[in-house]
């Protein structure tokens, strides 16, 4: 007798070993993310633990590990004691309680943190079965992610390991991936931002210099309050002989301002950048007040990743 209720426990381990290992081969995705966040991002567990703790159901593996283990616990019991039907009647009355209190949020919290703490053990035990639960399920040997949101790929660029891809170009792909979601308004310079030029501002070294420090090639004409009147180019303004012709910001400026809603798309800010043949493009609210300006430099930028300093 003490020998069959030995064999029950080692068959019982194993199986907490084969459904640990079904339930983490089911949840590739969260397992790759889980052993980058142990090998590369130890310090940000548990930033990162909620995202993981919503893709794969913990709360009932360590339900499943607390059973199995006082199961086996109290069979080794009874087979110390010789009667396996109190090791037996023990066993259920334990699974009872097991599954009342991991229904206690306080239970829950503890043997979160618990489990959290033990990962990497549990991650190094279960992956010998992984192969053999593959072969059960006949998936293939090697993993095979299945994302099924844009969430999870953002997710799944976000912890890729850096000597797959660095730092600067994870940065960059993020970007390109959370394009679409931007909007005119998201990536413009706002209208208090502007360096722009006073119609009335005379032609000169002192205003070429000052524009030139300020490192942009394109400039509004406008008064402080009103509504653009043209766009001065710093090209023009450092052809002296052309200056020389003009004494002011508004004989010199173009007079042709090409216009985006705020609300535009990064995909139709493009499209409107190709039609107007523009550098710059004037943005202006739901009212048509002029709200801030934007660049080609600024999509670019935006789409890449690049930080504007």
């Amino acid at each position: 007798m003490r020998v069959f209720l030995w064999v029950i426990f080692i068959v019982i381990q194993l199986m907490l070993l084969i459904t640990l290992s079904w339930r983490l081969q089911k949840y590739k995705h969260s397992r790759f993310m889980l052993k980058q966040i142990l090998s590369q991002y130890s310090g940000e567990v548990q930033k990162t633990w909620r995202k993981f703790y919503e893709l794969i159901p913990v709360v009932t593996i360590l339900v499943q590990i607390k059973i199995f283990v006082f199961f086996g616990a109290s069979v080794t019991m009874a087979s110390y004691l010789n009667n396996p039907v109190a090791g037996l009647l023990y066993a259920l009355v334990v699974f009872l309680v097991l599954l009342i209190l991991s229904q206690i949020s306080y239970i829950q919290n503890f043997t979160d943190k618990l489990f959290e703490k033990n990962l990497h053990i549990i991650i190094k035990v279960v992956e010998p079965t992984s192969r053999l639960v593959a072969v059960f399920n006949r998936y293939e040997e090697e993993d095979t992610i299945r994302l099924k949101s844009k969430e999870e790929l953002l997710d799944f660029v976000q912890y890729l390991p850096l000597d797959i891809i660095n730092k600067t170009q994870k940065r960059g792909l993020l970007a390109i991936l959370g394009a679409q979601e931007k909007t005119v308004k998201d990536i413009m310079t706002p209208k208090k931002q502007v360096i722009s030029v006073a119609p009335s501002a005379t032609l000169g070294p002192v205003l070429l210099s000052d524009l030139q420090s300020s490192g942009h090639l394109y400039f509004p004409v406008s008064s402080k309050k009103g509504q653009p009147e043209g766009l001065l180019r710093l090209s023009d303004l450092s052809d002296i002989n052309n200056a020389k012709q003009h004494h002011k910001a508004s004989d010199l400026m173009s007079s042709y301002l090409a216009w985006v809603s705020e609300d535009f798309s990064i995909l139709n800010l493009a499209q409107v950048f190709s039609e107007e043949k523009q550098h710059m493009l004037f943005v202006k609210d739901f009212e048509d007040n002029f709200v801030g300006i934007i660049t080609i430099t600024d999509i670019v930028n935006n789409i890449f990743g690049i930080s504007k300093e």
